[in-house]
């Protein structure tokens, strides 16, 4: 990771964000009432089948800083507030992301991606969320480097993401689409007609993301719920909070849609007690309808086995 540290500079994008919550204090995003550390999902359809999961790390600063291609500066120390990693995983359909977010747990604003693609066309990405832009860093391997460690490769461009002009003032949260299911649960979302807006990158593209609260619904579950005492079966139905999330290009030139596991007009539910995803529904291109679907939870303050 050396040699990555020498080519990123820049500071936390520090940015309040627009919130139509009846929250007190004017705080939006809770860590606490997170209730998981890991979820496990599968989506399956016409014989075909994904799995995908979502694990939770909380950090200190310090750690947070061992995890950074730049060390954080003073400036960018001083407002983080519950810092955290997310690593989530799609494997299926000959492919598999793996990719890890570096974000403010308190303000829901993205410091930095890794993500490795394998299988079809493999690449090694970082971004880094700087204070006046977006540096991309690609590694692609050359001639007989495919397979090899991705650290090896030889093939490296670089990019960078100016940030768009809002008129709002401030401007919304600048986060990565990765961490939606994160910033769903630790909000205050839980009332029909409650919701944020936050200003994703997805797609190398700009999106103005809403999160907006439906109306209950009567969700059945089946899942293993792991917890300290080991796990147990979790059947029956819960009265889950619905999120829809809609996403609008900034730029209406963009062709790019906005998906988040392969899956684009996205709706989330989630178990009020935990806060956990039971489920992700969305399409897919000559698929139609598609959901993952909750099939293990493991409860903060234990380890997945």
């Amino acid at each position: 990771m050396n040699r990555f540290r020498v080519l990123l500079s820049g500071l936390l994008y520090a940015v309040a964000c627009q919130v139509s919550l009846a929250a007190d204090s004017g705080r939006v995003y809770f860590p606490e009432q997170v209730g998981w550390q890991r979820v496990e999902m599968t989506a399956s359809k016409f014989l075909m089948s994904m799995d995908a999961y979502v694990e939770l790390e909380k950090l200190t600063p310090d750690s947070l800083e061992s995890l950074l291609v730049l060390p954080l500066s003073e400036t960018e120390r001083a407002p983080l507030g519950a810092p955290i990693r997310l690593s989530y995983v799609t494997d299926g359909l000959g492919r598999r992301t793996e990719s890890w977010l570096l974000l403010d747990g308190r303000r829901g604003t993205a410091l930095q991606r890794t993500t490795l693609r394998k299988g079809g066309s493999e690449k090694y990405r970082i971004y880094r969320f700087a204070e006046d832009k977006i540096h991309r860093l690609t590694w692609r391997p050359g001639p007989g480097e495919e397979g090899k460690d991705p650290e090896t490769w030889s093939r490296l461009s670089e990019e960078y993401y100016e940030y768009p002009q809002l008129p709002t003032d401030p401007p919304p949260v600048v986060t990565e689409a990765s961490a939606l299911i994160y910033l769903a649960a630790a909000s205050g979302l839980s009332r029909p007609g409650e919701e944020l807006e936050v200003l994703t990158l997805a797609s190398d593209e700009f999106f103005l993301t809403r999160l907006t609260v439906r109306q209950p619904e009567e969700a059945r579950v089946s899942y293993s719920r792991v917890n300290d005492r080991g796990s147990s079966m979790k059947i029956g139905r819960v009265r889950a909070v619905r999120v829809a999330i809609e996403a609008r290009p900034l730029d209406s030139r963009d062709g790019e849609q906005f998906e988040l596991f392969g899956l684009s007009d996205l709706e989330l539910i989630l178990d009020p007690e935990t806060r956990a995803p039971l489920e992700l529904r969305g399409r897919v291109d000559f698929l139609g309808d598609v959901a993952f679907t909750l099939n293990r939870l493991t409860l903060a303050s234990t380890k997945p086995d």
